[in-house]
């Protein structure tokens, strides 16, 4: 609620006037999923209704309430409420289809941001770092000759851009994670020019994707609650 109150740019009770006209119409559902203000997210019809196809039910879970309103946060700011520049999480999976037996699962990000130009970019939201050796492989020399650039998170997140058509990759962190993500992303581009020079056919390589690493801290308001918000009534504020 306080995040959808700060994009409506309205004050509290009318955030909480027009969430309970859409109740009433059916078109969102409302209540508590961590210690922060009440969720609202989208009925299975709204959600079928805008996406085009039968969605499955969804709410919010606790365990994984921050990384989603973050995810949120980023989307509100970057393209407010257009539903054309923005392909999310769920539509990735549905387009990607049943899971063939024995096929392991890819990596989906976090979203897709289309650009006003066109372009597509990989969006990845990270709120905690992961170990190093999760996103790159400790270095060591392949086989041919160059730098090891197959192992890891980064490098599946380089394929997986390249699927969906994306020019870019955006790393959306949070200040715990920054430093990490921004350690990484130049250490794997040092590896990938080293690769890029030591390779006798550089075109096999494959287009290289430029990461572009982000501040939640200091783009993108709201991307946390801001302590613990006094909890209400659902039923009758």
């Amino acid at each position: 609620m306080d995040l959808l109150q700060h994009h409506l740019n309205v004050t509290e009770e009318r955030a909480r006037q027009i969430v309970r006209r859409w109740e009433q119409a059916g078109w969102v559902k409302r209540d508590y999923v961590d210690a922060g203000s009440a969720w609202v997210w989208p009925t299975k019809a709204t959600t079928d209704q805008f996406l085009g196809w039968n969605a499955r039910e969804w709410k919010p879970r606790p365990t994984t309430a921050a990384h989603t309103r973050a995810v949120a946060a980023v989307r509100a700011r970057r393209t407010g409420f257009a539903l054309d520049r923005w392909e999310s999480e769920r539509s990735l999976w549905h387009e990607h289809g049943w899971r063939l037996k024995d096929e392991e699962y890819p990596h989906m990000p976090d979203g897709v941001e289309i650009l006003e130009n066109g372009n597509r970019v990989l969006i990845e939201v990270e709120l905690t770092a992961k170990a190093r050796t999760r996103y790159l492989s400790k270095e060591r020399e392949s086989g041919t000759g160059g730098v090891n650039l197959h192992d890891g998170l980064l490098p599946e997140i380089q394929r997986r851009a390249r699927d969906l058509n994306c020019s870019g990759i955006a790393y959306w962190c949070s200040p715990v994670a920054l430093p990490v993500i921004e350690d990484v992303t130049k250490e794997y581009s040092v590896r990938s020019e080293i690769q890029m020079r030591n390779s006798p056919n550089p075109q096999r390589l494959g287009e290289k994707f430029q990461f572009h690493v982000r501040s939640l801290e200091e783009e993108v308001p709201a991307w946390q609650p801001k302590g613990w918000v006094r909890r209400l009534k659902v039923g009758g504020e």
